[in-house]
């Protein structure tokens, strides 16, 4: 998102950011094309890495198991989303959160992608939606 209010994003022509470091970057998550309200996309890891591959090393956790990472000085922040509007009918189809800037030192590029693994549940079986930790 282009700030805090998730209301506006960046065009695909603006990438890369070029950030200051700590400077906040505002993710965002969301399924596309989905209209199920008992739909919830899920967190699992998201992770910084200087290159697009799953693989890609060094990596920097944000969220383990949904949770901010509990490791980081800048801890990211999770962002709750909702309530339901005309702007954002589906407020379980999304996920927020806030990462502070940071940069890998020793890599050839000074880009930072940010990736994560997550799940799609319905909530007629609710287990595996269950997120690992609270939003305060």
């Amino acid at each position: 998102s282009a700030d805090e209010s998730y209301s506006a994003y960046h065009a695909e022509g603006e990438y890369p950011l070029v950030k200051v470091l700590r400077d906040p970057i505002y993710v965002e998550v969301r399924l596309l094309q989905k209209t199920d309200p008992n739909l919830v996309l899920v967190l699992h890891q998201c992770w910084a890495a200087p290159s697009t591959g799953p693989a890609a090393e060094p990596q920097w956790p944000l969220l383990v198991d949904g949770c901010p990472f509990a490791g980081d000085n800048y801890r990211t922040q999770l962002v709750p989303v909702g309530p339901a509007s005309p702007q954002l009918p589906f407020p379980s189809h999304y996920q927020r959160f806030v990462v502070s800037t940071f940069a890998f030192v020793d890599t050839p590029s000074m880009a930072v992608y940010i990736l994560c693994s997550a799940s799609v549940c319905h909530l007629a079986q609710p287990e595996p939606c269950r997120p690992s930790c609270q939003l305060a």
